[in-house]
């Protein structure tokens, strides 16, 4: 099977080969990068970029920092600030508009909004998010993700315990119009939600100023957890609904949505996973458009999918759609060699609407002498410059049984094998490091970030292609 696919998955002759560098990222001295995650990038143009993640203090406690970069050179790695009165502040997604970058996350106090200035790279503020309703229980909030159509004009969701003391949450949102926040507010779950409706924030994206989607997963009264859909339409959220599922999704089974990407004026692509009725785990995806919410359809997995697969979507930036009905996917499933399962990345496309059928879609094709993509490898992100030309951040083991990173390009519809990226001073990237997310504007304008096993701690890196 490799070797076939190594036939079909090589580059185009002639194609230019560009090189990934990774370089160190420099955080306060005496941290170290907690659990592995730099996972925060948005960029406004190529090498112009924001990026962050969690760090560690020798007392314990986590921080957030930022480093921005400038014509692909990166600055030294500041603390954000946390919010008076507030510690432990971590953020879970940036993104950038034109000349303002919007941070979203949770400290001690509660759901939080970080506002970082591009034009003077620094902190216009930080705030804890208010709240419409004084009754929920604040302190347990968070954001999870937030999008923004333009400067000042930005969405947040992410979600709320309802009641001190009781595991309630639900479904938060807030959203930012001409410059200021609005109180945060709820959303109502799907009436099958349970008591416990233990929420699973995704993503958020908009297609208008106008109309937005809010996706992820919670907990029915069944015990079963299953996806959610919220709109948000001419600035009013509407209750959540659930998707119809492939006829072939098992009535007791796990449903999830957790990666969103939309398309300006088009729609927008969710994705997440589902049992089968024949106990697999594979993933599936839904439109949903300017007037509607499609039915879930199975996205097919590589031909050498173990008989009983299991399929893994990172939620980072796993998809990406180029233009309305042309996404790109990459994640993680099971595959089998000689009866013994192994975990790969798989790369797949929706093209003119229809995903590719399971001989089309491609086992990623790691390094010659690699082991596999590992427990915790596979395709971690993915960034698209067009329809067809694709770059995605990878984690793999090698053949010492050492996880590494490295980028797989697509061109014109045709994926080549996985490039290595060596790490600052040839050290491993960890079972928790990794390049967490990458933004490509062609195949030699790239910027990432993640993390890498150090002598003692996790460091941070960034890259650049060229």
């Amino acid at each position: 099977v490799l070797i076939v696919a190594g036939a079909l998955l090589s580059p185009h002759a002639g194609a230019a080969t560009p090189t990934f560098s990774a370089g160190t990222i420099s955080i306060p001295s005496g941290t170290g990068i907690a659990n592995g995650q730099v996972t925060l990038l948005s960029c406004l143009s190529a090498g112009n970029c924001l990026a962050g993640g969690w760090y560690g203090t020798n007392s314990g406690a986590t921080e957030t920092f930022f480093t921005h970069e400038l014509n692909q050179n990166w600055s030294i790695g500041t603390k954000v600030p946390d919010p008076s009165g507030g510690y432990g502040l971590t953020l879970n997604a940036i993104t950038c508009a034109t000349a303002q970058c919007i941070g979203v996350g949770q400290s001690s106090l509660g759901a939080t909004l970080v506002q970082y200035n591009w034009s003077t790279q620094s902190f216009q503020a930080t705030s804890v998010v208010t709240f419409a309703n004084n009754a929920l229980d604040t302190t347990h909030s968070s954001l999870k993700d937030v999008a923004c159509t333009s400067d000042g004009n930005c969405v947040a969701v992410g979600s709320v315990n309802v009641t001190a003391g009781v595991n309630s949450s639900t479904l938060l949102v807030d959203s930012m119009t001409n410059g200021s926040w609005s109180n945060a507010e709820t959303v109502a779950l799907p009436s099958s939600a349970g008591t416990n409706p233990a929420v699973s924030a995704g993503q958020v994206g908009c297609i208008s100023t106008a109309r937005c989607f809010y996706v992820g997963s919670f907990v029915t009264t069944a015990g079963t957890s299953r996806p959610f859909i919220a709109i948000r339409q001419d600035g009013v959220w509407q209750s959540a609904t659930s998707p119809s599922m492939p006829s072939n999704a098992a009535t007791l089974g796990s449903q999830t949505l957790s990666e969103l990407s939309c398309v300006s004026g088009g729609s927008c692509t969710a994705v997440g996973t589902y049992h089968t009725t024949a106990g697999t785990l594979v993933p599936f995806s839904v439109t949903i458009t300017t007037s509607s919410i499609g039915p879930g359809v199975q996205i097919p997995l590589p031909a050498n999918a173990a008989p009983a697969p299991k399929a893994f979507l990172f939620g980072f930036q796993g998809l990406v759609c180029s233009s309305v009905g042309n996404c790109s996917l990459g994640a993680q499933y099971s595959y089998q060699v000689n009866t013994v399962k192994h975990f790969g990345g798989f790369l797949t496309s929706e093209v003119n609407g229809v995903w590719r059928t399971r001989s089309q879609a491609t086992f990623m094709q790691i390094p010659a002498g690699a082991d596999s993509a590992g427990q915790y490898g596979g395709v971690v992100g993915m960034s698209c410059w067009s329809a067809g030309n694709c770059a995605g951040a990878v984690a793999y083991v090698d053949g010492s049984k050492q996880y590494q990173v490295g980028v797989v390009l697509e061109t014109a519809g045709v994926w080549a094998s996985v490039t290595p990226v060596s790490m600052p001073s040839g050290r491993p990237a960890g079972a928790a490091g990794g390049l967490y997310a990458l933004r490509c504007f062609s195949a030699t304008t790239c910027s990432g970030v993640g993390s890498y096993q150090g002598y003692s701690r996790y460091s941070a890196f960034s890259l650049n292609s060229l």
